[in-house]
């Protein structure tokens, strides 16, 4: 059962206009900040419709993939909005069209994400457009590779090659750190490449500070890191800190991942342990293990 997150994100419908200011001239004043001026971690900014005009008035929310932090808001007479959220997640971001709910995806990192989301009459997609270089390049990664929970089974196969090179040039840019976190984890969901080494595997786990948002939106590639070189990881209190905090359905796919790629590097040991972990505990009873067959875990 893949979690849903359109499910849980409830639009209301429109609320009235504000009333007009008197006619009479007013004192003049500094103008009223913007919603989220000095915000933390967040998504702040306009929403527009398909003409590009403000969409005033309308209910737009949040939620993390987990659905364990949900917020909704309603965007002022001008358009503009602001949602706080968690930082180090990929963060997904509803609002209402005129058939339903469109969705978006937005990476947060350590401060608030200048967008302008343009939701449209019709149709299932809100389209998110970064205000900076860095939340861009996060998005275009999030486009090639969308989250575990929202992917159609089999449609990794039918985009390997186009995918892999450009995943491959934003892990190599050197115009955002996070970004290239995000490719290398997205490379290793797509199983279109191999591990990229001992070393460089172990150095990446080593730098990566978004554990947890990274592993809730690309599980087997996360746990993939992990069974790069065979044996115990030099950080396996990570990895197993990571899995205790996650949702039992995003853990048991990380540790299904480490076990796949284990099988792939020969690592039968390691194979054995992740095999265990699922068959065990909290992870045993997730939908995930009981839709996996015997073989997958004991097939050498």
């Amino acid at each position: 059962m893949r979690p849903t997150i359109l499910s849980l994100v409830a639009v209301l419908s429109l609320v009235g206009c504000r009333a007009t200011s008197p006619a009479s001239p007013l004192p003049t004043e500094a103008p009223d900040p913007p919603p989220g001026a000095g915000m933390g971690c967040g998504i702040r900014g306009q929403l527009i419709d398909s003409f590009g005009a403000p969409r005033f008035l309308t209910k737009v929310a949040a939620t993390t993939l987990d659905r364990s932090a949900q917020v909704t808001t309603h965007s002022d007479t001008g358009g503009y909005f602001a949602l706080p959220t968690e930082c180090r997640r990929m963060i997904a971001v509803a609002g209402r069209t005129d058939s339903g709910t469109a969705l978006g995806l937005v990476w947060v990192e350590d401060e608030a994400v200048d967008v302008e989301l343009q939701i449209p009459g019709y149709g299932e997609s809100i389209y998110v457009r970064p205000q900076r270089l860095p939340d861009a390049l996060r998005l275009r990664v999030l486009q090639l590779v969308p989250p575990a929970v929202l992917r159609d089974a089999g449609e990794d196969e039918r985009r390997c090659d186009a995918r892999t090179n450009e995943l491959r040039r934003i892990r190599a840019s050197e115009d955002d750190e996070t970004a290239r976190h995000l490719a290398s984890v997205a490379l290793m969901e797509t199983g279109c490449g191999p591990c990229p080494g001992d070393e460089t595997s172990t150095a990446l786990v080593g730098a990566l500070s978004e554990d947890r948002g990274l592993a809730e939106a690309w599980p087997f590639g996360y746990g993939r890191l992990f069974a790069c070189s065979p044996g115990p990881h030099p950080y396996e209190a990570k990895f197993m800190s990571v899995v205790d905090s996650l949702d039992p359905e995003f853990a048991a796919r990380v540790v299904y991942g480490r076990h796949v790629e284990a099988q792939a590097q020969g690592d039968w040991d390691g194979a054995d342990r992740m095999a265990r972990l699922l068959d065990e505990g909290s992870l045993a009873d997730t939908d995930f293990v009981a839709g996996l067959e015997v073989v997958d875990l004991v097939d050498r």
